[in-house]
């Protein structure tokens, strides 16, 4: 198991170009400089595209990766409400990542409930905020569901109502991500 994590978080870090091939489909969507560190959102490499759910999105380093990009920017239409708050989202994994070190942050992820807890909360708080800012309503239920799938090499990282708990403290204004 763990070779095969290795094997998968480096196949996802070097973005070969060689594997992202599907035709005459588009395999990467260039963000604007808003997004930055990030630079892009991309097919997953064909070797792991079934790894993960048809709807999640990935960042490693400067990249979002996601099954089927067509079908993603169909869902997430750029410039959206929900486009702006999951790049916020994935913008703050990116920043993070890359302050830490990437194959670091992707260890620790991998392995460490509590890190990677902390990891998605912030990640969930600037989603969560974003949407609200932007004027788009929180479905609690629907966003504490999606957050209890998320797991890691520990198993789960939160239940539904610890994650339902956890938006309504973030709305409350009483969770707010740690200073750095």
């Amino acid at each position: 198991m763990r070779n095969l994590l290795v094997i998968v978080l480096l196949t996802l870090s070097s973005g070969c170009a060689s594997m992202l091939g599907s035709g005459n489909r588009r395999d990467e969507h260039p963000l604007a400089a808003e997004w930055r560190p990030l630079k892009s959102v991309r097919e997953r490499p064909r070797i792991v595209r079934d790894l993960g759910t048809d709807t999640s999105i990935t960042t490693i380093g400067r990249h979002c990766y996601v099954k089927d990009l067509d079908e993603w920017l169909g869902r997430v239409v750029p410039e959206s409400v929900k486009y702006k708050a999951i790049m916020r989202h994935e913008q703050e994994h990116s920043r993070r990542q890359l302050d830490m070190g990437l194959y670091l942050w992707l260890a620790r992820y991998s392995y460490d409930r509590k890190f990677a807890l902390l990891e998605e909360k912030i990640g969930y708080y600037y989603e969560i905020t974003e949407r609200r800012r932007l004027g788009n309503p929180i479905n609690i239920d629907g966003t504490a569901v999606a957050f209890s799938r998320y797991k890691n090499l520990a198993g789960r990282l939160i239940t539904f109502a610890e994650a339902k708990a956890w938006i309504l403290d973030v709305l409350a204004g009483r969770w707010t991500p740690p200073s750095s």
